[in-house]
């Protein structure tokens, strides 16, 4: 397709096992009462930007259709790749929407939507392109919860710049970045999938008016870059879980926090009652696969249908003379090629039916009374670099906290309402490197652990370097404070019970006792353990 239609659509009905490829090759469409590309029937659909070629749609405020409800509208599976540009108006609801798979695998591609920028009901999948989103709505979304392998958004690679008034990706049952290059700016969460998300890969940063990364029941970070620049809270599940990758979180409030999951359904957008999905207790349950797929070892590539047919352009779609028509992209989006897959490296929603299960725990619940221990929620830290700025908790559980590795790094609030780290069950640590600045009032130890640890109530103010170091000398870690604290957390390998741990702040040195029992409370100097304020219960690691 080139040239220009001023009030008029290109519209696909096919038989519903017929593939089609529509080539923009230089066009401008605009409709007045419906999608500038209505696809009303087919089995799939390829739409290929040509190279060097720009590309433009747009739709009217008013639909004469009651079904359509974006510039791009599909029934089926649909796709977009190519190598040109595509710049989309949905100034009815949605920019471009499938109500199946919503596939991205190239292309330069600006939306602008009164809702949804992406919205594939079944699943979006983006593996390549330079995407720019700007929505009156979600960014990007999926919202099937009626089949548990659907609902999901999997990044693996491109680049995403999302500006949302609400969620800036959203997720029914699983949201995974595994790669790419993403920047969210977003009123409501960044990223928000209600039940599994995890952090495979990839640059993420993100400015949010709520969570940074909401999960309803279980988050799991193990690789990738992860910057919030601002959020109310940072990382929040019933679980949180992090391996690995490279975490940097200022919040206004918690900047991770593991709180009851409320599996109630109140989405608008639901089709069914998602109550009997529960979370896994599996680590690496919704890892990816070697195979590309998420969660599931044995599923079906991404270019297969349901009968094992390939996602492949119609038959001889690659045959034209290229004086007169672009070349197609190949298999994997790039240009020369005949056929127009889907990438196979996208993935699927993890099996997340049948193997979500919590010890038959109702699902939905609110949770116990506040300062009441669930035990459902957990942070649990092996691995990788956080470092975390609050005004409200910096590492926050319900539940329990276990530390096995990687370093934690936190400038905790100066409020005594307020601690580096709270939690209501246990905290144990054996492994990894700790220190947290915070306020005195709410402070808190660990209860136990393996690796012996020190609370020394050190003060300091912002721009203060705290140094702490073992009995040789050896640095521990360090840290810059951002705002005024009065006890550092200090905990690190090689530490042993009754080990000396001293922490200097701007040169002024107070030792501790190291221990592996949270009871010696804050040391006020030398190697002393005087009392301090607080109101935790006993026991629970925290002052004496």
């Amino acid at each position: 397709m080139s040239g220009n239609l001023t009030d008029g659509s290109i519209t696909v009905t096919t038989s519903e096992n017929d593939k089609v490829q529509i080539v923009l090759n230089g066009v401008k469409i605009a409709c007045s009462s419906g999608p500038a590309i209505d696809i009303q029937s087919a089995d799939k659909c390829f739409i290929t930007l040509a190279e060097g070629t720009q590309n433009s749609l747009s739709d009217g405020s008013v639909f004469t259709s009651e079904d359509a409800n974006a510039c791009i509208y599909a029934t089926c599976d649909l796709a977009i790749n190519g190598s040109g540009s595509l710049d989309v108006s949905g100034n009815y609801r949605h920019g471009v929407f499938s109500k199946d798979d919503l596939v991205v695998y190239g292309g330069s591609i600006n939306v602008s939507a009164v809702e949804d920028g992406l919205n594939g009901k079944d699943s979006v999948k983006i593996g390549a392109g330079d995407i720019s989103i700007d929505s009156g709505a979600d960014g990007v979304k999926s919202s099937k919860s009626t089949n548990p392998e659907k609902g999901f958004v999997y990044v693996s690679g491109g680049s995403l710049s999302i500006d949302a008034e609400d969620d800036g990706v959203q997720a029914k049952t699983y949201l995974c970045i595994a790669g790419g290059s993403i920047e969210i700016d977003a009123a409501d969460d960044a990223l928000r999938s209600d039940l599994e998300g995890a952090l495979n890969g990839g640059s993420t940063t993100v400015r949010s008016g709520d969570d940074a990364f909401h999960c309803g029941t279980k988050l799991e970070v193990n690789d990738g870059s992860f910057v919030v620049e601002t959020c109310s809270e940072g990382y929040e599940a019933e679980q949180v879980v992090v391996n690995g990758g490279d975490t940097n979180i200022c919040a206004l409030d918690d900047a991770m926090n593991a709180s009851a999951a409320d599996l109630s359904d109140d989405s608008e957008s639901s089709d069914a009652d998602t109550s009997t999905i529960a979370l896994s207790g599996e680590p690496g349950a919704n890892a990816a696969q070697p195979d590309g797929s998420i969660g599931v070892p044995d599923a079906s590539s991404a270019n297969a249908d349901s009968n094992g047919q390939q996602n492949t352009a119609p038959q001889g779609a690659g045959q034209q003379d290229s004086a007169t028509s672009p070349e197609l992209p190949s298999d994997d989006g790039a240009q020369g090629g005949q056929a127009c897959e889907a990438p196979s490296d996208l993935g699927h929603a993890p099996d997340v039916q049948g193997r979500m299960e919590r010890g038959g725990q109702v699902p939905g619940r609110q949770g116990g009374a506040p300062g009441a221990s669930d035990s459902n929620c957990l942070i649990q830290i092996n691995g990788g670099k956080v470092v975390l700025d609050s005004q409200g908790d910096g590492v926050d559980s319900n539940g329990n906290v276990e530390i096995t590795g990687g370093t934690l790094l936190v400038n905790g609030p100066s409020s005594d309402g307020d601690g580096a780290f709270d939690y209501d069950g246990e905290a144990t640590i054996s492994g990894g490197t700790v220190l947290m600045a915070g306020a005195v009032g709410m402070a808190q130890s660990f209860t136990s652990g393996t690796q012996a640890f020190a609370l020394v109530q050190a003060s300091g103010s912002a721009g203060s370097v705290i140094e702490a170091t073992d009995a040789d000398g050896n640095v521990i870690a360090t840290l810059t404070a951002t705002k005024a604290f009065g006890c550092v957390l200090v905990s690190g390998a090689g530490v042993s019970d009754g080990d000396t741990i001293t922490a200097s702040v701007d040169g002024a040195a107070t030792m501790a006792t190291a221990a592996t029992t949270g009871t010696s409370g804050i040391a006020t100097g030398g190697m002393g353990g005087g009392p301090a304020k607080g109101n935790r219960p006993e026991g629970q690691g925290g002052p004496a």
